[in-house]
């Protein structure tokens, strides 16, 4: 088969690669594994532990610096599922548009990313984010976290993410082991990662404009007014030509928030 060019010829693509398992089939399939995910994620030991940690996560942080280091509460509903359509376009990318080396399987991994792989292979079918309110008051979360993860036989590893468009964050990835249905309805064990993305309210604020940015580009309109993050106005007029890449942005972060 030639080199799929969009979504719908990846799907077909799929379907004669992996005979057993159809696009079409796995989408529900998906939703009904991480939903499962989802609920023992919700009643798992390190989620409490981190519930109940909380208040004195802050407390430790206030007695350092001053100040309170959350603006909310850990919430349960802020655990989300990512979209059936937005795993099926990552392996899309993985599997062709980022493959130098087709028509073989990309030469990082060595295999093709398949359906039935995804839940062990994507780090981010589940996931949640905590916000901070200052750059440094991420790393003090993270060592939290990564300590309750210990404590309750948790592997963990971490990534710092910059994009040239501003967006700065951790991306902590817990390892735990879930009971899934498997593709028959028998049920199985896996081993899968759920992302915890910790970044901090500026940052929440910047990635709202970039989108609004995005909105107008590439939709060929504006965001309504009633969307629009209510930061733009905000960022001071000798910042809002600056090019939003790691360099600089600290000074972005420290601009704004002295016009506040």
């Amino acid at each position: 088969m030639e080199k799929p060019k969009d979504l719908e010829q990846y799907k077909k693509w799929l379907d004669e690669m992996d005979c057993d398992v159809k696009c079409g089939r796995f989408e529900k399939y998906y939703e009904n594994v991480l939903i499962a995910v989802r609920e023992q994620f919700l009643k798992s030991p390190f989620w409490n532990n981190l519930h109940e940690s909380w208040d004195t996560i802050n407390a430790n942080y206030y007695a350092k610096t001053g100040y309170n280091l959350f603006g909310d509460r850990l919430i349960d509903t802020h655990v989300i599922i990512k979209p059936y359509l937005s795993i099926l376009d990552k392996t899309y990318r993985k599997n062709v548009i980022f493959n130098d080396n087709w028509p073989e399987p990309p030469q990082k991994n060595g295999e093709w990313l398949l359906l039935p792989k995804i839940f062990e292979t994507i780090n981010d079918c589940l996931r949640t984010t905590i916000i901070v309110k200052y750059l440094d008051g991420a790393d003090s979360i993270l060592d939290s976290i990564e300590q309750i993860a210990k404590k309750n036989g948790l592997e963990t590893h971490h990534d710092y993410e910059a994009k040239d468009e501003g967006y700065y964050a951790i991306h902590e990835y817990i390892i735990m082991r879930f009971e899934i249905p498997d593709f028959k309805w028998d049920t199985k064990k896996i081993d899968m990662m759920v992302e915890i993305q910790i970044t901090t309210q500026i940052q929440g604020e910047i990635l709202s404009i970039v989108v609004d940015w995005k909105s107008e580009r590439f939709l060929g309109h504006a965001a309504a007014s009633s969307t629009r993050s209510p930061f733009t106005n905000l960022i001071p007029a000798s910042t809002r030509g600056m090019n939003l890449n790691p360099s600089n942005l600290r000074q972005l972060c420290s601009a704004s928030l002295h016009s506040l």
